[in-house]
């Protein structure tokens, strides 16, 4: 906590008189304090976007392809930066695994949450009898996760083109009697592997889905032309392993022989984003930062600074005293210093220059509105003190480092508008 010169008098809930305060303690730089929030049951789960948080950074991961005799495939893991308005809420995804192959006739094996598709049946087992072994059906693909603007229940299917989905990890393709799943999409599916030691025809292997269309297997498209095909197909001893699920599913093994796996569903993300296979379970992890510069729309280039104690706008540094956070106060907020967690604070005089003062409930003078997309706008965000309908401005609209910031009537002009914009 900062020390001031002298005290100021609090009377009836509110400053009273303020007197010049000393400089902060420290202005070093500092790492940008962020907020992880991590979903890993499988369903849906709705994120509020906080007040000024215009861009997240997102880790999704698909499901697993379920097992057999051998492995399904692995997830799909992306991760991206991710613009978001700020209020508004937005929904994670999480995939399921796919269930593991069955031996028990004419079951299939389901396809995890998120679009995995099932692995096919076993009926009758005489292939299996003849090759002296237990008879299973297809494994079931794993269910991809992904982010979007609004619910499964209000939105589905939703496609790149409508805006609302914003990231998807595909699923793993779920393996057949000996044919491995495929892994989930970097972006594009990959195709399950082939048989082993029976070295079944590559025609029956699922094939992995790309970022325009959903798979097949060349031995359905023989017999049903190229359309897409996602379960895994029933077989005499052995069914194909299901696709996995994703931004398009991945194709069904077929099940001429002895049952091929499926193959892994395709992923899509924004600009920038990175593609790998994880071996972790299906999850969505958001992560953004907490603390913001404020930059005057008088002059975008500086910032809110308070290190003499008082605020003024300054060239950008680094400094913890740049640096802000958000405190909910019912309605209201406080508007905190990460060099050392007073308030932004008004006297309550028109005119007279922002200061840093200790955080308290008690007192309307540290309390601001914020509109509810503060931080999104193109020209700039209100910030004002509704006890004393007083708006944050540049004084006398200087566009100098080192103007004074102080509480004023609304005056239309870009000095009462200010920027959000994160460090780094």
């Amino acid at each position: 906590m900062r020390a001031w010169s002298a005290l100021a008098a609090v009377v009836a809930g509110g400053l009273a008189a303020v007197v010049a305060p000393a400089g902060l303690a420290s202005a070093a730089t500092v790492n940008v304090p962020t907020q992880t929030v991590s979903f890993t049951t499988v369903g849906e789960h709705a994120f509020a976007v906080p007040l000024g948080v215009t861009s997240i950074s997102v880790v999704a991961i698909g499901g697993r392809g379920g097992s057999g005799y051998v492995p399904g495939g692995l997830g799909a893991q992306v991760e991206a930066n991710v613009r978001v308005s700020p209020g508004s809420t937005i929904y994670a995804e999480v995939g399921g695994n796919g269930a593991p192959a069955s031996l028990t006739r004419n079951e299939s094996a389901a396809g995890g949450a998120g679009g995995g598709e099932p692995g096919g049946q076993w009926q009758d087992g005489i292939v299996a009898q003849e090759l002296a072994v237990t008879p299973d059906s297809g494994a079931g693909g794993g269910g991809a996760s992904d982010l979007q603007t609004c619910p499964i229940a209000s939105c589905q299917p939703i496609d790149t083109g409508s805006g609302a989905l914003l990231l998807v990890a595909g699923g793993g393709g779920g393996a057949g009697a000996e044919s491995q799943g495929g892994n989930g999409g970097t972006p594009t599916g990959a195709n399950a592997g082939p048989d082993g030691n029976y070295n079944d025809s590559p025609t029956e292997i699922g094939l992995g889905a790309t970022d325009t269309a959903s798979g097949s297997n060349y031995y359905d498209m023989g017999n049903s032309g190229p359309v897409p095909h996602c379960s895994g197909d029933s077989g005499d001893s052995f069914g194909g392993g299901g696709g996995g699920g994703g931004y398009y599913c991945g194709g069904g093994g077929a099940a001429w022989f002895l049952g091929a796996g499926g193959g892994g569903g395709s992923s899509y993300g924004p600009a920038g984003a990175s593609y790998s296979v994880a071996t972790q379970d299906p999850s969505v992890t958001i992560t953004y930062q907490t603390a913001f510069l404020l930059a005057p729309a008088s002059r975008s280039s500086l910032a809110l600074d308070a290190a003499s104690g008082y605020i003024t706008q300054q060239v950008p540094d680094g400094a913890a005293s740049q640096l802000w956070q958000l405190v909910p106060q019912g309605s209201l907020y406080q508007i905190v210093n990460l060099a050392d967690g007073d308030c932004l604070t008004t006297s309550g005089n028109a005119g007279a220059q922002l200061f840093l003062w200790f955080c308290t409930t008690a007192s309307s003078q540290d309390l601001w509105q914020l509109p509810a997309n503060f931080g999104a706008t193109a020209t700039g965000s209100l910030i004002w003190n509704p006890g004393d309908n007083l708006f944050i401005e540049v004084y006398g609209g200087s566009t100098a480092a080192g103007g004074a910031i102080d509480a004023a009537p609304y005056n239309g002009g870009y000095a009462s508008q200010y920027f959000l914009t994160f460090p780094g």
